[in-house]
């Protein structure tokens, strides 16, 4: 949940979808909203939720005794809306460095569109380079070309987030990410070898695409356990810390996140999945971030 802006990296998000009833703050958009989310019946079909929470970025100065506090908060939620927190045997984390490009002026951010680069370290052969296009209207978002190159094995994803905070949004996204060796040369004709759409958004080719926030940000991901959410399923849950560097101890954004499969509204498990960060949401008010 990082702002594609230049400058140093900050909570926040793209434009959202406010939840019907919710009195919502003034928020930047692309279009006017789409349906509510308990209409998603009438929408395309999603992919997947992503259920997410800004946590407080002071309190993981010192990760491992922060994470314990917050899988003891997230287990707790889990308990209290009828579900189980499986916590790992041993702590995994991965680390990367994430560059997101655009032009000076922001031209792929003001159509909707991100770019991004991971470079995962520990020498992965999974380094990738990541199209998105996000939304609060879900049709725009499902017609949204995001499409490899043909011939990169790459499939489009087409998910819902949604944020607890003081106040409830949501956003959709499409994505589409490819394996790359390396950071491709940044400029617009050098990326439409992996997403031929970015030479038709009105760019010239030869468009430098500058890293915003400054560089590399480096992102941790912590496991914080995994959320039974169904008879047969289970939810990784993620901490997810953003540096502005390597060398700053406490971190500019955190992050509390978990993702599954969409369900119909019988099952009661995406309603479940709302309620339980609901809870989480009242019962650590001082973990959040405001």
């Amino acid at each position: 949940m990082l702002n594609n802006v230049s400058g140093k990296i900050h909570s926040g998000s793209f434009p959202v979808q406010h939840r019907t009833g919710m009195t919502a703050p003034q928020a930047e958009s692309n279009s006017e909203p789409s349906l509510p989310t308990d209409r998603l019946s009438t929408q395309p079909q999603l992919d997947s939720k992503e259920f997410k929470m800004l946590l407080d970025p002071s309190k993981f100065k010192h990760v491992p005794k922060a994470l314990d506090k917050l899988r003891d908060k997230v287990s707790e939620a889990a308990e209290e809306t009828g579900r189980k927190l499986e916590t790992p045997k041993k702590e995994e984390v991965r680390t990367q460095d994430i560059i997101f490009l655009d032009t000076e002026d922001h031209a792929l951010k003001d159509q909707g569109y991100i770019l991004r680069y991971r470079d995962i370290h520990g020498g992965s052969k999974d380094d990738n380079l990541t199209l998105k296009f996000r939304d609060n209207d879900a049709q725009k978002v499902a017609g949204a070309n995001v499409d490899a190159a043909e011939g990169l094995a790459a499939k489009p994803k087409f998910e819902l987030d949604e944020t607890f905070q003081d106040t409830e949004t949501s956003v959709f996204s499409k994505s589409n990410k490819v394996k790359v060796p390396h950071l491709p040369a940044t400029t617009v004709e050098n990326m439409t070898e992996y997403f031929p759409h970015l030479g038709e958004l009105g760019l010239a080719p030869d468009t430098k695409l500058k890293k915003m926030h400054g560089g590399d940000i480096v992102e941790e991901r912590y496991l914080v356990g995994n959320v039974k959410v169904g008879k047969h399923e289970t939810a990784p849950a993620y901490l997810t810390l953003w540096y502005d560097d390597a060398h700053q101890e406490t971190p500019a954004v955190a992050e509390f996140s978990f993702a599954h499969g969409v369900h119909d509204t019988a099952s009661g498990v995406d309603q479940t999945s709302e309620e339980m960060m609901r809870s989480l949401h009242d019962n650590a008010p001082k973990w959040l971030s405001h």
